[in-house]
Formats: structure tokens, sequence, C-alpha cells
């Protein structure tokens, strides 16, 4: 190892933080609704926005399908949109 393998791993991370804070910022100020959902359509994560339109805590949505929350005609979308997911 040496000090200009440990600067450069350094260098990277630091990188990888600010691009980590940056979509954070992104996520936490929009004004639309964003949400992660796991590949069994599950809902892992949401924004302050998904939280004012849809009139749950971020805690309350956690666990919960995103088919709950979508119109009917948003889930065979939201399906197709898990099968890109898993197919790459």
């Amino acid at each position: 190892v040496t000090f200009r393998s440990l600067s450069r791993e350094r260098e990277e991370r630091m990188r990888h933080r600010a691009t980590e804070r940056h979509y954070r910022e992104l996520v936490e100020g929009a004004s639309d609704l964003i949400y992660t959902l796991s590949l069994e359509g599950v809902i892992l994560e949401s924004n302050p926005a998904a939280e004012s339109i849809l009139g749950y805590t971020t805690e309350e949505m956690r666990g919960m399908t995103a088919d709950r929350l979508l119109t009917p005609d948003n889930h065979a979308l939201s399906r197709s949109y898990l099968v890109v997911k898993e197919n790459g």
C-alpha cells in the first residue's frame, strides 16, 4: 500500500459522498413524489413530497406495496418497471 493509493482511495470516497449528498438533496427537494421499491414492489423509502401528496409518513409507507398507493391504471406500469429492473 502506497501513499498514492491511499490518497486515491480517499479522493474516491469523498467523490462518492458528494454524489450521495447531491442525490439526497435532489430527491428531498423535489416537488414530485419519489419512492424506492424492493424488487418485490415493497416501498423502502420516500421523499417529503410523497408524504405530502399521499398523506402517509415514510415510516407508514415502508413495507406497503406500491400497488396499495397507486391507481389501478398505474399497477401494470409499476410492475413493468420492476420487471425491467430484474432483467437488468
